[in-house]
């Protein structure tokens, strides 16, 4: 028993060494991107689009009280707690049902944690209001005005996927998955590469 103990003490203690290099890393990578980039919906240019935020008061405030992966999250609104997913990206996804996680996907779901856990967020929805699951779909802001959709997409660390009849950022978001596989970001690392093509062409 005692070791046994020492091994699944050594194993947590990787896992915990491993998670705050990825932390580490990633909120290098974010605080860049916020410096770098403002998002508006009316400029774009071949690298960076930019994407502006609606007024807040059309949107929706919530609190986001746990972040399920890179591209999901529960947000609290008026004391109810609603899944949302949003809209125009998939993260690779974190071990589900015994299966291998997907690469990139503990990066994707820490980066999603630093930019939105525990944070107030405004919800802005397209024309579709839930995805066949009942899972809200929506585009989330930042106090400051960032589009998180956009940020993980910019990072490497979600694919853009447009799915009809949500296309209002769709073109910017493309744009930004050109800009993040031409510079070699997350997903598109030259190791990556094949999967990250394979996962795009199914």
């Amino acid at each position: 028993m005692p070791a046994e103990h020492s091994i699944n003490m050594l194993s947590i203690n990787r896992f915990l060494l491993q998670k705050q290099v990825i932390l580490f890393t990633i909120s290098i990578l974010l605080i860049c991107l916020l410096l770098s980039c403002r998002f508006s919906d009316t400029e774009t240019s071949s690298k960076n689009p930019t994407f502006n935020a609606p007024d807040k008061s059309d949107l929706v405030a919530g609190y986001v009280s746990n972040v399920i992966n890179g591209d999901t999250i529960e947000v609290k609104i008026d004391n109810k707690t609603y899944l949302v997913k949003y809209i125009g990206i998939q993260a690779p996804k974190i071990d589900k049902y015994g299966a291998q996680p997907e690469s990139y996907s503990l990066q994707a779901w820490i980066a999603n944690q630093e930019l939105v856990d525990q944070e107030t967020i405004y919800l802005e929805r397209d024309k579709a209001n839930l995805d066949p699951d009942g899972t809200l779909l929506r585009y989330a802001w930042t106090e400051n005005g960032t589009l998180i959709n956009a940020s993980m997409v910019s990072l490497g660390l979600a694919y853009a996927t447009p799915n009809t009849p949500n296309l209002k950022y769709a073109a910017g978001l493309d744009l930004l998955q050109n800009h993040a596989r031409n510079t070699g970001q997350g997903l598109w690392k030259p190791f990556a590469t094949e999967t990250a093509i394979a996962k795009e062409n199914p």
